[in-house]
């Protein structure tokens, strides 16, 4: 702790005495002009001079979520500072392709499924920089860890995408961008209380000059009104109602060292400790869990001419996970590490074509141990090298081609590649697009050499089809359509019949329709909705807690410059999911509205009042397991 503290501790430091150099001066874009078009650029997200809303993560390169070659969903600094709320899991639960199942109201652990896929088989960064758990057993990430805070835009594409960013990106990439500081600059306090004896503090602060840039936010979250298990049917009393409270710290710096030159450090750490119900239906006394996440990221870019840039980038992940279950008299504790780095060439050649060739070397570490003295402690090292060529012909015509070989060492080398297309009709602006891609990882630390792990598992491999179509009316309408299908080849699974990993397939497909109609920045309404397949090869069943039938209506309204409105509408189909019955259990579909009302006093102080379950609607995201009822929030927003 004292080392985690000390990293925080100068983070901080670092951050504030480039802040306080000038809040108020500098212009909108401090990076370099060079930097504009790949991953780091700090005008990397929102809305274009065209008004179309630029993402990096589907290509390493800037570019309009209309010209992407795959299904891409953006969540904008406008819907994030709409919604309210904090969590990360309520936001992307708004989208009909990202299914969420949370064991246990809000700060239970959370799992998505993007279009369907394993939460596992999905790459999650803050700003570029891996943040997968590797005390996990079979990888992946606890979603409730992450709060929308300091979030500046969430990108999320869709499908198999190791030719990118390498291992465990089977089924896509959730890609956080912080604030840069140049976003409403100044201290940012918000104080929130609400059911469920519910507190939720965030203080932030923003700021740039013309060579440095910077932004940092603490939060607090406490909740105690809630049981994590759901009470069965025919229970007579009440279940203990469990504890949680979670910091984070998130923050972003830069500095601009020349007009070719910059270096830029990004930080996230979360601590949670809470009160759990480790099975479902079952109040445990006194059970305890504790989550916490530590990354520092750091990169370095240099154009030295006008056609290529090189950037080195590296990133360290702590991750510790301790299940003190009291009254079971069961332990267990695990620590993990990771560090990742790579040196990344981009070439630009005439404006039209962009080729990036990049190495990457990963170190894991991965150690445990439990109330049995069953202990863990292992390593691994990978390496990897990939390309990408990015071809575009007048905003009309985007080809994008990639690469990568990937070895570790446990297993033999392997190939990833992909290949995408998108065709913008002229004059009517219709976006055609469609991809072909694979991914490739290998089993977790803990799937290979723990005493339930299987030594002689397969590495897991996925391909991609995707198809899309997207039609603008103006600036005010637009609809999209997006198909994607993705095959996981032997994906690893525990099998409680024999007590092991073992090697299985699956199968999702997945169709998502959009209707955006927007009248202004703040005066929109978009309707989306989802059809999901899977299947799963060894029991021909459907993938658990996977909706067929997903959709959802969100809206939101300025009054007179001082109210703004917001409302979302969420339906979510029938599921599967364990039970403690011989068979598994089917999940009640349900609808859910959330809303929430802002009042800006002035530039200074705004209250608001938000409500989520407003039907008090009674479901489960998971069998067994607490979701909250009717609960009521309000807050005070002071900005200087």
């Amino acid at each position: 702790m004292l080392k985690k503290a000390a990293i925080l501790f100068l983070f901080f430091t670092a951050s504030m005495s480039l802040l306080a150099q000038d809040v108020n001066g500098g212009d909108d874009i401090i990076q370099p002009a060079f930097a504009a078009d790949d991953e780091t650029a700090d005008d990397n997200s929102d809305s274009g001079e065209d008004g179309k809303t630029v993402i990096v993560t589907a290509a390493r390169r800037k570019t309009s979520v209309e010209s992407a070659t795959v299904p891409v969903t953006v969540l904008a600094s406008d819907d994030i500072e709409a919604a309210g709320g904090g969590r990360m899991t309520d936001i992307v639960n708004r989208s009909s392709s990202m299914y969420i199942s949370r064991t246990g109201g809000k700060a239970g652990t959370s799992s998505v499924f993007i279009g369907g896929a394993p939460s596992e088989s999905v790459v999650y960064m803050i700003d570029g920089f891996k943040i997968n758990d590797i005390t996990l057993p079979s990888g992946g990430f606890n979603l409730s860890l992450l709060n929308c805070a300091n979030v500046k835009q969430v990108e999320i594409v869709q499908g198999a995408y190791s030719t990118l960013y390498g291992s465990d990106a089977l089924g896509g990439v959730m890609n956080i961008i912080p604030k840069n500081g140049t976003e409403n600059e100044g201290l940012e306090i918000i104080s929130e209380y609400g059911s469920y004896n519910s507190f939720f503090e965030s203080v932030g602060f923003n700021g740039s000059d013309d060579s440095t840039y910077g932004s940092i936010n603490v939060t607090y979250n406490y909740i105690d009104g809630l049981s994590k298990a759901d009470e069965p049917s025919g229970y007579k009393g009440d279940f203990e109602k469990d504890t949680d409270r979670m910091i984070n710290v998130s923050g972003k710096a830069g500095i601009l060292l020349s007009d070719k030159m910059f270096v830029e450090g990004v930080l996230y750490y979360s601590d949670m400790n809470s009160e759990i119900d480790k099975k479902a239906a079952t109040d445990e006394k006194d059970h305890l869990f504790y989550d916490n996440l530590l990354m520092g990221g750091l990169r370095f870019k240099h154009q030295l001419a006008d056609f290529y840039t090189y950037e080195i980038k590296g990133s360290v992940t702590q991750s510790e996970r301790i299940d003190d279950g009291f009254s079971t008299s069961f332990f267990t504790e695990s620590n993990g590490y990771r560090g990742n780095y790579e040196l990344i060439n981009y070439f630009n050649l005439w404006d039209i074509d962009e080729i990036i060739i990049g190495s990457e070397n990963e170190v894991l570490h991965f150690n445990s141990i439990n109330n049995y003295n069953t202990k863990n402690n292992v390593s691994t090292n990978s390496y990897s090298y990939y390309g990408q060529n990015l071809l575009k012909l007048n905003n009309i015509f985007t080809v994008q081609t990639g690469i990568r070989y990937y070895k570790s060492e446990e297993y033999a080398g392997a190939y990833t590649y992909q290949t995408g297309v998108n065709i913008i009709l002229p004059v009517i602006k219709t976006a055609i697009k469609s991809s072909y891609s694979t991914g490739y990882t290998v089993p977790t630390l803990y799937q290979l050499f723990d005493t339930y792990g299987n030594r002689e598992l397969k590495p897991e491999k996925s391909i991609s089809f995707s198809a899309g179509i997207n039609q603008p009316l103006g600036n005010v309408f637009s609809f999209g359509i997006d198909y994607i299908e993705t095959e996981f080849k032997d994906k690893v699974l525990y099998d409680t019949a024999v007590w092991k990993y073992v090697n299985n397939d699956l199968k999702t497909k997945d169709i998502t329709a959009n209707i955006k109609i927007a009248a202004s920045k703040y005066d929109y309404i978009v309707i989306n909705g989802s059809i999901l397949e899977t299947k799963d090869e060894l029991t021909e069943n459907d993938l658990l807690r996977r909706p067929e039938y997903k959709a959802s209506i969100v809206g939101n309204t300025k009054i007179l410059n001082m109210l703004y409105v917001n409302m979302v509408y969420i339906y979510t189909g029938e599921r599967d999911d364990f039970s403690l019955e011989p068979n598994d259990k089917k999940l009640d579909a349900y609808h859910k509205i959330d809303a929430k009302i802002e009042y800006k006093f002035n530039d200074y102080f705004n209250a608001y009042l938000r409500a989520e379950n407003l039907l008090n609607e009674d479901y489960q995201e998971a069998y067994g397991y607490t979701a909250p009822g009717l609960s009521v929030f309000g807050g005070l927003k002071i900005t200087i």
